[in-house]
């Protein structure tokens, strides 16, 4: 999909047939990138989409449409790309983020500790999944009782609960903070704050790097804007 395009209409509308919401500009449907008409999922949704097509100046910039983005991926999903979705996130939830602890310098090590012990405790007592950690980089196994188990939660989520969760997983490199956030263990800013332990840390010795500081402040965006949508499903 290219991500820029020149605007091309003025009017930006909601149709709601028979309770399936889709989003007309001028008058028209709106098309996903493999050409089939653009279904909201809910009421909120589209009203969302609506305010990110209005808000558009001179160009359609989809990079700063989080949420077109997403309703164009559940309108075009298949059974297939749906099973790579879900095995995309069982891949990072295998090396999570808040299983390996630095084994130096000891006050990152007892931070993280403090803020990620507790996430793991969580998915034990919620659903007796354990999990190993290690304060080594060598990869460890997991117990395949638990692996299996976060699967068949996310078997039973909608496809697009699953595009939204492979989304934070990937800007957080955590399955188990985004599950959390989900069940509303923890809220959002307190998810981006502990995923992110390790940079911050790195800002209170050396500074702040002002790109990567961009990079992140996007990133954030969109990670709040999926949890968001995540909790109005």
């Amino acid at each position: 999909m290219v991500s820029k395009i020149k605007k091309f209409y003025k009017d930006v509308s909601i149709k709601n047939t028979d309770g399936k919401y889709t989003i007309l500009l001028d008058g028209k449907e709106i098309l996903t990138p493999k050409k089939n008409i653009l279904v909201s999922p809910s009421l909120y949704f589209a009203k969302r989409i609506l305010v990110e097509w209005e808000s558009q100046e001179k160009f359609v910039d989809y990079n700063n449409m989080p949420i077109t983005r997403v309703s164009f991926a559940a309108t075009d999903i298949n059974k297939s790309e749906v099973e790579e979705i879900i095995s995309n996130i069982i891949y990072t939830l295998k090396a999570d983020l808040i299983l390996y602890r630095a084994s130096h310098p000891k006050e990152l090590n007892l931070r993280q500790r403090e803020n990620w012990d507790h996430i793991v405790d969580y998915h034990y007592k919620s659903n007796g999944y354990e999990f190993n950690k290690t304060d080594s980089i060598q990869y460890i196994l997991q117990p395949e009782s638990s692996i299996s188990g976060i699967t068949k939660i996310l078997n039973n989520y909608s496809d697009i609960e699953n595009i939204l969760i492979h989304n934070c997983t990937k800007i957080l490199g955590s399955c188990l903070i985004i599950l959390a956030c989900k069940d509303n263990y923890i809220n959002p800013e307190k998810a981006w704050e502990i995923a992110n332990i390790d940079d911050t840390w790195q800002e209170e010795k050396w500074g702040k790097d002002d790109e990567k500081v961009k990079r992140q402040t996007l990133l954030k965006k969109d990670f709040l804007t999926y949890i968001e949508l995540i909790d109005q499903i």
